[in-house]
């Protein structure tokens, strides 16, 4: 890929210095850094943000599980209900989460389209 995680600002300057062979080669060799810097935090607020998302599911599940443990001495008709509710809970097309989740990779896909796209242009 255009863009490696792996490599760090003191190797990039040096490409940068290295790649000086005219306007060209210091406009690609700033893109890649630039690209590189935008690319990097961009990956680590979408990695908080995850974090965030199953940490916010980990506690509702928690909570739901409390909650259906705490109607233990229920009547049967309440037990039922509690059944249809999880069946249908079940069937749901996507949680909030999982709609964050397909949010972000939509996001995410996107990203990396308008990447080539700039990319393709110089």
């Amino acid at each position: 890929g255009i863009i490696s995680s792996s490599s760090s600002s003191s190797s990039s300057s040096a490409a940068v210095s290295s790649e000086g062979e005219g306007a060209g080669g210091e406009l690609e060799a700033w893109l890649v850094l630039l690209l590189e810097e935008v690319t990097l935090a961009y990956l680590e607020q979408v990695r908080g943000l995850m974090e965030t998302v199953q940490q916010m599911d980990s506690a509702l599940q928690r909570r739901s599980r409390l909650r259906t443990a705490g109607s233990g001495s229920a009547s049967a008709s309440s037990t039922t209900s509690t059944a249809a509710v999880n069946a249908s809970a079940s069937s749901a097309p996507l949680t909030d989460s999982g709609k964050i989740a397909l949010q972000i990779r939509l996001d995410v896909a996107a990203y990396g389209t308008e990447v080539e796209l700039l990319w393709a242009d110089c």
